[in-house]
């Protein structure tokens, strides 16, 4: 499953999307303001999750950069905040989907993000919401909700691939081949049949001259 998970780094929905990813073994990233700077202050180690800080401390020019680079965007928290009144504006701009999953449970959130891996090789999702500041527990609850996507979304890759991995063995199998030379043959002595009986024999014209 080629999975990546990005955020903007925040405290909140930002960071429990990037830790959960993380924990799951799903390959992260996403841009945040200069200097890695959260509303804890600065937090260099967000570079290990892939992170890059941009040379700006516009909120805005981040939540756009990372719109566009998602192939869709996941909302968690209020839809009363300006964050979330620009996230929603961002991927509108860019052609991006944007879904607001706050009250959607991971089922029917890994149902949305399958419909788009069926279309694609890759499928990169950007992890927003609120600050955990303005929202107590976003931050928690998109962690849990992120983890159970994650482990569904393997699940169904796996289910796949064995089921890829079956039909393989069986095309490739001593008996199949067997069962497809008997299958043409029979298609061949059937047709062989079915010209003779509506083949009619030719009439025999008289030669003989009338007296």
């Amino acid at each position: 499953m080629n999975l990546t998970i990005i955020s903007g780094g925040q405290t909140g929905a930002d960071q429990g999307g990037l830790f959960a990813a993380k924990d799951s073994g799903i390959k992260t990233g996403g841009y945040i303001i200069k200097n890695f700077m959260t509303e804890n202050g600065p937090m260099p180690r967000l570079a290990e999750y892939g992170i890059i800080p941009l040379d700006t401390t516009d909120y805005v020019k981040r939540t756009a950069m990372n719109a566009k680079t998602a192939d869709i965007t996941l909302w968690f928290g209020s839809t009363s905040s300006r964050g979330f009144m620009a996230t929603r504006r961002e991927c509108g701009n860019y052609g991006k989907p944007f879904l607001n999953v706050t009250n959607m449970s991971p089922s029917d959130i890994s149902s949305k993000l399958l419909q788009l891996l069926n279309n694609k090789d890759t499928l990169i999702v950007n992890i927003a919401g609120n600050r955990e500041s303005s929202n107590p527990g976003i931050q928690n609850k998109t962690y849990n909700a992120i983890k159970d996507v994650i482990s569904i979304l393997k699940n169904n890759s796996i289910s796949r691939q064995t089921t890829i991995n079956t039909a393989n063995e069986i095309l490739q199998s001593e008996g199949y081949a067997k069962f497809i030379e008997s299958y043409n043959n029979r298609k061949l002595l059937d047709k062989t049949r079915k010209k003779k009986i509506t083949s009619k024999p030719k009439r025999k014209t008289c030669s003989c001259k009338k007296k």
